[in-house]
């Protein structure tokens, strides 16, 4: 995977996850783990 591809990407989830933090709030570490199992192919129970 080239370099731009990680930056886009990891710009994206970041982004991603601040915006779900304005609703969520105080569980950041969760809402890394369900971006992060989501984006695997994973499922979140």
């Amino acid at each position: 995977m080239e370099e731009s591809n990680i930056l886009w990407t990891r710009n994206i989830f970041t982004r991603l996850s601040a915006n779900i933090e304005t609703i969520v709030k105080g569980q950041k570490k969760c809402i890394r783990y369900i971006l992060a199992g989501f984006a695997s192919g994973g499922h979140i129970l």
